[in-house]
This record gives C-alpha cells, sequence and structure tokens, in this order.
C-alpha cells in the first residue's frame, strides 16, 4: 500500500472541483436571472394593471 497519490486521481480531483465550482456559478446566475425577471414581470403587472383598471373611475 502506498501513500502517495497517482496523477490521475489528482487531476480527477481537481475535475470534480472544477465541475462543482461550475455549477455552482450556474445555480447562482440561474437564481439571480430568475429574481430580476420576476421582479421586472411584478413591476410591469403593477404598471399594467394601473393603466388597465385604475385609469378610469369605477
Amino acid at each position: 500500500m502506498t501513500w502517495t497519490t497517482k496523477i490521475t486521481d489528482r487531476v480527477a480531483e481537481g475535475l470534480r472541483f472544477a465541475v462543482r465550482g461550475a455549477l455552482l456559478i450556474n445555480a447562482i446566475i440561474a437564481a439571480v436571472a430568475s429574481i430580476y425577471f420576476t421582479t421586472k414581470f411584478v413591476f410591469f403587472l403593477i404598471r399594467y394593471l394601473d393603466r388597465i383598471l385604475f385609469s378610469q373611475p369605477w
């Protein structure tokens, strides 16, 4: 039994780290984009309802 790691094991660990980092960054970007589009939709809906429903007296 040897205590040293093989070069392929080190490369595999590096690739796993890179993939996990890329997935984490993609998840953060997707979450921020979702918040942005939801906020944009809500403000659009508020302006639309203000223009359609509340521009004339009931």
